[in-house]
């Protein structure tokens, strides 16, 4: 991103916005509510434009966890149907992968239940499992673990934390950023209208 402003319509969130992020990179977008951090990740993942200045991506696939109550799907489609949901694979092959990754996330023998009657916490394991499984060089996940209770929460930071071992960038919006140690290798924060990134490990 270089001198990117963000908003909607005629009010501004964030300006005056230079990052620029290595591939394997890691890194946790933190700030107070409403200081604009879903607006930044919007941009990030190619669904919000800028106001002004430009965003380059060189990654060919990005996966988007979005809020699970953001999610507008009222569709009466499975929780596995949505896992599966624009894997890399193809047929038998994408189911497998979509029930390995509900499974991981504590979700085994949910894949046949409606998506819109799981809890939000279930919707919310769904979406991270339907990142996993589309083979993204680009993970952006907005709060996964906001609606989780504790034992939920390990689960995706662990399947988070494989991806990254294996390569992929991550940006990772949370109130908690140590809840991360280890993994992180910046940190941005919102706040003011604007950001700093803060260079914690070189990748």
């Amino acid at each position: 991103m270089r001198g990117v402003s963000l908003g909607y319509g005629d009010r501004t969130v964030l300006s005056g916005i230079d990052l620029e992020l290595e591939r394997g990179a890691f890194a946790t977008v933190t700030g107070p509510s409403g200081s604009g951090k879903s607006t930044f990740l919007r941009a990030a993942a190619g669904l919000l434009p800028a106001e002004s200045g430009a965003i380059e991506r060189s990654f060919q696939r990005v996966g988007w966890v979005p809020q699970a109550e953001s999610l507008g799907l009222l569709h009466p489609v499975s929780a596995l149907e949505v896992a599966s949901a624009g894997s890399a694979r193809r047929g038998r092959a994408a189911r497998t992968e979509a029930e390995a990754a509900l499974e991981a996330l504590g979700l085994a023998g949910r894949g046949a239940s409606r998506f819109v009657e799981l809890s939000g916490g279930q919707r919310q394991r769904v979406l991270v499992a339907r990142a996993l499984v589309q083979g993204a060089e680009l993970l952006i996940f907005d709060e996964p673990t906001s609606a989780l209770d504790d034992a939920s929460s390990v689960l995706v930071r662990e399947a988070v934390a494989r991806r990254a071992r294996e390569g992929a960038t991550i940006l990772y919006a949370t109130h908690q950023p140590g809840e991360l140690h280890g993994l992180e290798t910046h940190r941005i924060t919102t706040g003011g209208g604007g950001i700093q990134c803060e260079v914690l490990a070189w990748t």
